[in-house]
């Protein structure tokens, strides 16, 4: 081991690593790449986590809570992994269970309703089943930043000791991770989930964590796990090519009994029309109370019997022109709320163009 000594400091070793053959620009590029993803997976998260708040705030004040919390935590494992391993087996063993991780929890994000629903019948109080709530979806994102979270210190490390320069190594360290940091949260959601849809998206990113894994395996020649993180990437980029495009599911029978996930009233008993979409399978269904039901990723987005004050907003418009009278139809544009209630209500009215 190498210990480098600080400047400010000279007679006390400050940090001390195993030899690697990691140069000052490869520690960068690292450093880009991990901020990149790391911020792909929390977009991801906020997105998969939006589906199941009412509020918007919430999921992004879990997201980036338990985000950071999970950079935290992975900070202090390394702290406890960097004297019994090398720098390349940290980042080898990381970015392969962050990738593993991503594939196996972050692209099936369908349990989240099963759990929430049955937390949600199960807790008599509504603040106890938010806490809950916040707990199992901090989980849906913890997990992956400590896993980030152990590399960035690696980094730093390397950046500063490479470069033999404190305060030029830990600021170009930074300036790259805080780059990556800001092009993956705009690939992810400017880009990639729009285009490509949420797993897509992750199994593209946990590619190249098994890329980078790769690599770690490659310059210190373990070739066994070299082939691991090589099988694991060609997987992911097999999953990824083969969900980018889906084909649509045929409408379905009719069928009796409640869905998958709710055995109380949030049910279809009638399957009308079910496609998949980049953001999962959209099903309309009916109920036999509540009428017609729009599901995004079986949950519940419009309820036909739910919904009178969109119908009530587009009928007052027709009533406020049928007060007036005259002969010739008011012709309205509707900007709409979404599920068609309000342009229903205007299409009814004989006064209307």
């Amino acid at each position: 081991p190498v210990k480098f000594i600080s400047r400010d400091i000279p007679s006390r070793p400050v940090v001390s690593f195993p030899v690697v053959p990691m140069g000052f620009r490869v520690t960068l590029l690292l450093a880009f790449v991990v901020g990149l993803i790391s911020l792909v997976y929390e977009v991801i998260a906020t997105k998969t986590l939006f589906f199941f708040f009412v509020e918007n705030t919430y999921s992004v004040g879990i997201v980036l809570a338990t985000f950071l919390l999970g950079l935290a935590c992975g900070t202090l494992a390394y702290r406890a992994l960097h004297r019994r391993l090398a720098a390349l087996t940290i980042v080898f063993l990381s970015q392969m269970l962050a990738g593993t991780y991503a594939v196996a929890e972050l692209a099936n994000f369908g349990y989240l309703p099963v759990v929430l629903d049955a937390l949600e019948r199960a807790m008599p109080n509504t603040w106890t089943f938010v806490v809950l709530k916040m707990l199992v979806s901090g989980v849906h994102v913890c997990i992956p930043a400590g896993l980030m979270g152990v590399v960035f210190p690696l980094i730093l490390v390397r950046g500063v000791g490479e470069r033999g320069q404190l305060v030029e190594g830990i600021s170009w360290v930074y300036v790259l991770d805080l780059a990556g940091s800001a092009l993956g949260a705009l690939l992810a959601g400017i880009f990639a989930l729009p285009l490509l849809g949420i797993r897509t998206t992750v199994y593209i990113a946990a590619a190249v964590n098994f890329s980078v894994a790769g690599w770690a395996a490659s310059v210190r020649r373990r070739w066994g796990a070299l082939a691991a993180a090589a099988v694991a990437c060609a997987a992911a980029v097999y999953l990824a090519s083969s969900t980018w495009s889906v084909p649509d599911f045929p409408a379905t029978a009719g069928r009796g009994g409640p869905s998958w996930f709710d055995r109380d009233s949030w049910v279809f008993f009638e399957v009308l029309d079910r496609a998949s979409s980049p953001y999962g399978i959209i099903t309309v269904g009916r109920h036999p109370t509540l009428g017609k039901i729009l599901y995004a990723n079986y949950r519940v987005e419009c309820v036909e019997n739910r919904n009178d004050s969109e119908y009530e907003m587009g009928a007052l418009v027709g009533l406020v022109f049928e007060s007036r009278g005259g002969a010739g139809k008011a012709r309205v544009a509707s900007i709409g709320l979404g599920c068609g209630y309000t342009l229903m209500a205007l299409a009814g009215s004989p006064k209307l163009d």
